[in-house]
């Protein structure tokens, strides 16, 4: 039901709805995700794209999700007052010419479970 919305106005509403829906937090819960659940995800933006609620151009929800996670991991790193900044490791100090990282904070040692969080996975990209 578009209640009379076509084009860019429905989609536009769609994605401050349907997807702002589905990408509330997503840094959180997109690392317990298994490959079942992205499926099914995936199924529900493609059948929007081809109900004409979405544009063909829409993003995959990796895409989105990513693009969520690295928002929200520099917004991290860039605001020493953030809630979450608190959670980050301590900056590792070397004296060699390494290849730039997107941070310089301490790799932790993990293991399956702790990997899948988003401070962590975030510090091993």
């Amino acid at each position: 039901m578009a209640h009379g919305l076509k084009g860019n106005r429905l989609h536009d509403v769609v994605r401050s709805t349907t997807l702002a829906q589905l990408l509330y937090c997503s840094p959180v819960w997109w690392g317990f995700t298994n490959a079942g659940d992205r499926e099914r995800i995936t199924g529900l933006i493609n059948k929007l794209i081809r109900q004409g609620y979405l544009p063909t151009l829409t993003p995959s929800i990796e895409e989105l999700c990513a693009k969520a996670d690295v928002a929200l991991f520099s917004a991290i790193l860039s605001d020493p007052g953030h809630v979450l900044h608190a959670l980050l490791p301590p900056i590792h100090q070397t004296g060699y010419s390494l290849r730039p990282r997107l941070h310089n904070h301490t790799i932790p040692r993990s293991d399956p479970l702790t990997r899948k969080g988003f401070i962590t996975r975030m510090l091993y990209c």
